[in-house]
């Protein structure tokens, strides 16, 4: 069978309600080596989390007024996308709230609910973008080697719950007009992690498991609101303009060039260097 007969197979064998509420996507497992994961969703709920072994993808929709777009490519570097059908459709103007009330209440009315359960093999790369709608994000027990997302007018609420099995090289996220709270942000591993946050209210709590290396923080953007909570077992440096850095003054940290840093960054095995470009309105600090 050839490899595009044996996605379209893939893609037959299970496209059914489940009810006259719910649809339910199933494509089983297919042997790979790593998995580039893309989604872009529009006014929906998306939730995602692993799945069990013997599916890679096993994926709900309520209601089902119409499916969402899914492609999986089978090979040794494999690739899935989800992709709303709003997007083959007729685009919804770039900013949501520039909408006439009934217009916007039409537009947010085919919203669905998304619950999609993710088994890959191996390394996997996220490429996320949830707009107008909510993003629930459980990053547990993935070998995430990547994740790029971008959302607007949207709640996202984002975990590691556990440590990441592999070192992650990139974290890169953009939020605007919605809010965001990431949770264990260390169990990431991240080498880079980078946020835009224009219009957004954000919360990093910057716990976990430590790790042995070093991982670079920048945050930038004209956000709302921006709370931290660092875990006082790292070894942190913040850095950005003046009047940044003063707002995360606290007897926790001392002042080293134009910056601040923890007692025992210089000899902690797991560090954090926190660069915010921009301060908010509202800044909260706190220490687990």
């Amino acid at each position: 069978m050839s490899s595009q007969a044996r996605r379209l197979a893939l893609l037959a064998l299970l496209l059914l309600p489940a009810s006259s509420a719910r649809a339910q996507i199933l494509i089983p497992i297919q042997p790979h080596e790593t998995l580039e994961f893309h989604l872009h969703s529009m006014r929906d709920q998306v939730t995602l989390y692993m799945g069990i072994p013997q599916e890679l993808l096993r994926m709900d929709c309520r209601p089902v007024h119409v499916e969402p777009r899914i492609e999986y490519t089978h090979q040794r570097n494999a690739t899935l996308r989800i992709r709303d059908q709003q997007l083959f459709q007729k685009q919804p103007p770039a900013d949501l709230e520039t909408l006439p009330e009934k217009q916007r209440q039409k537009y947010l009315s085919d919203a669905q609910t998304w619950e999609a359960r993710l088994y890959p093999f191996g390394p996997t790369k996220f490429f996320l973008q949830i707009d107008d709608g909510v993003g629930v994000l459980d990053f547990t027990d993935f070998e995430v080697q990547e994740v790029r997302l971008k959302a607007a007018n949207t709640k996202l609420d984002m975990e590691f719950g556990r440590q990441n099995p592999i070192p992650m090289e990139l974290f890169a996220t953009q939020v605007k007009n919605g809010s965001m709270e990431f949770r264990k942000v260390l169990n990431a591993r991240a080498k880079t992690m980078a946020f835009i946050t224009n219009g957004s209210i954000c919360t990093f709590e910057i716990t976990g498991k430590e790790y042995e290396g070093e991982t670079e923080i920048v945050v930038d953007g004209d956000a709302q609101e921006l709370s931290f909570v660092f875990s006082k077992k790292i070894g942190l440096r913040i850095d950005g303009p003046a009047d940044v850095v003063a707002r995360f003054e606290s007897k926790q940290l001392s002042a080293e060039g134009e910056g601040l840093v923890s007692k025992n960054f210089a000899n902690a095995k797991c560090k954090i260097r926190l660069n915010v470009a921009k301060a908010a309105p509202k800044m909260n600090v706190d220490w687990d």
